[in-house]
């Protein structure tokens, strides 16, 4: 059920940048037994200084990552990552701090709609006592069955712990990745930018990055630009494995998105996502040339402009009471801004969740046609936190994919643009969320694994989007509320609140 309200805006938020994380930050080096690092190396604790100085222009071709020693070798030219200079370094770039060498202790639950309970030998739901009927999807025996794979999470003595270790072999894995390049990059003094997991093009500039430590690899070019560079990154499931990550120096063989769909052994095509930061005040020209030059027809907001005194994202619209703004050679027209609320919980309990406001502006660049623009803010989803239920971020997952069917016409193939603050977290999940789902309904080319629904969808399609951009799905908290909002789709929930 949904209630839908006329609204308008206030006054434009200010302009006060925000280009650094709130906190310093600790991370401490994954567990050497399930990492492939040496049983010796110490946990290492470092930050960098705050600044909010742009950074120094230097030539690519004489670019170090500050003083970054060559690591030791061993017998077999591989190289150990114990306690180098570089870590502190690395601590800035990766500001999650749930991986300690006793592996992650923390265990979560996925919850249920309230009246519903799960049956572990069945695999089937209850609702007041009677099965709950699912909807169909790859995997599932039968219309009251769930797929091996989400009973496997749910199994009452090691689903919670199955999540965590999903998530703690993701975050080893980008580490020694990450790890892998920065050793790749101490040790050449060119040809940074020919290896596909390269930051330093995002290194390099400074303001134009809300936060000191995300920086994005794969990043998308801005076109007929001197400087072509935004915090923004291409993002699409494959059916490709993920790289294979390995504790050598050498950076993981990865192809191109393109590539990987010319190569995979199937025909489907998953949607794609441009995954970018909250917009700065100087990157709002940037980002609307994005917009224009990819074609994109939705954008995807998961953060208010404000969280907890915090500037999240600046307003990089036009208001009600603006009506147009321009952007370079772009101007945006303000039309329509509506409210959508969802209603929270099944059951007595049942109230109004933040909605979604969905508002739509029409683009033009001069000399060619106009461009209609939907865009979707949802308010029920705090950085570093999740929803108090996927319910409205179920809604907006259909309200985005509904749109960006209609407006196929005028762009046939082009990526929806999701952002939060930083860009990865909430974006990252809520991009698993929806290509979870069209992997969930496309019955076509099925491999004998997903037929038989073993391979867990929700960690193979996570570890494909962290080879494309850094953090995507940022905390096991996030993980786990994934899980739940494809337990939650599956179990059709608007269509039982209405029963």
């Amino acid at each position: 059920m949904s209630i839908f309200t006329n609204k308008s805006t206030g006054n434009c938020a200010g302009t006060t940048t925000n280009t650094q994380a709130s906190e310093q930050v600790n991370t401490i080096l994954p567990n050497p037994s399930t990492s492939d690092l040496p049983a010796t190396a110490p946990a290492v604790v470092g930050s960098l200084p705050k600044s909010n100085k742009r950074t120094k222009r230097r030539p690519v071709g004489g670019l170090h990552l500050g003083s970054l020693p060559q690591a030791p070798t061993t017998s077999n030219s591989k190289f150990i990552f114990a306690d180098q200079a570089f870590n502190p370094f690395f601590s800035n770039i990766r500001q999650n701090m749930e991986l300690s060498p006793s592996g992650i202790k923390e265990r979560i639950p996925i919850r249920f709609p309230e009246g519903m309970q799960y049956e572990p030998v069945t695999g089937s739901i209850k609702l007041n006592g009677n099965d709950q009927p699912l909807r169909h999807c790859i995997g599932m025996l039968n219309k009251f069955k769930l797929p091996p794979w989400l009973q496997r999470c749910l199994a009452p003595d090691t689903g919670e712990t199955l999540m965590a270790k999903c998530y703690e072999q993701i975050e080893n894995s980008e580490q020694k990745r990450l790890k892998g390049v920065m050793v790749h990059h101490s040790k050449v003094n060119d040809g940074f930018l020919d290896h596909p997991l390269s930051i330093v093009a995002a290194m390099e500039k400074g303001t134009l990055n809300r936060y000191n430590n995300i920086w994005p690899f794969g990043i998308v070019k801005l076109r007929n630009k001197a400087n072509d560079y935004i915090n923004a990154s291409h993002i699409q499931y494959s059916d490709v494995d993920a790289a294979s990550v390995s504790s050598s120096s050498q950076v993981p063989p990865l192809l191109s998105l393109q590539e990987q769909n010319d190569t995979c052994g199937t025909n489907r095509r998953y949607p794609k996502y441009i995954s970018t930061q909250g917009p700065l005040p100087t990157t709002f020209d940037d980002f609307w040339t994005v917009v224009w030059d990819e074609n994109c027809s939705v954008i995807v907001m998961l953060t208010k402009e404000e969280e907890m005194s915090r500037t999240k994202c600046h307003r990089y619209w036009p208001t009600e009471a603006e009506k147009i703004k321009t952007f370079d050679s772009i101007t945006v027209e303000f039309i329509s801004e509506t409210e959508h609320l969802t209603r929270s919980t099944l059951g007595s309990q049942v109230g109004i969740e933040d909605g979604i406001t969905i508002r739509m502006f029409e683009m033009k660049r001069h000399g060619q046609e106009p461009r209609i623009v939907h865009h979707f803010q949802y308010s029920g989803w705090q950085d570093y936190g999740i929803p108090d239920n996927p319910l409205g971020t179920l809604k907006l997952v259909e309200l985005a994919r509904k749109s960006q069917a209609e407006l196929k016409q005028q762009s046939s193939d082009a990526p929806m643009i999701v952002h939060c603050s930083a860009g990865c977290g909430r974006t990252g999940a809520f991009c698993t969320i929806d290509t979870v789902i069209q992997r969930l309904v496309d019955t076509n080319y099925l491999t004998e694994e997903e037929k038989a629904g073993e391979i867990d969808l929700v960690c193979q399609t996570v570890s494909k989007f962290r080879e494309q951009r850094m953090s995507m799905v940022q905390t096991l908290r996030q993980l786990v509320f994934v899980y739940e909002a494809i337990l939650w789709w599956i179990l059709d929930v608007d269509s039982a609140q209405q029963q």
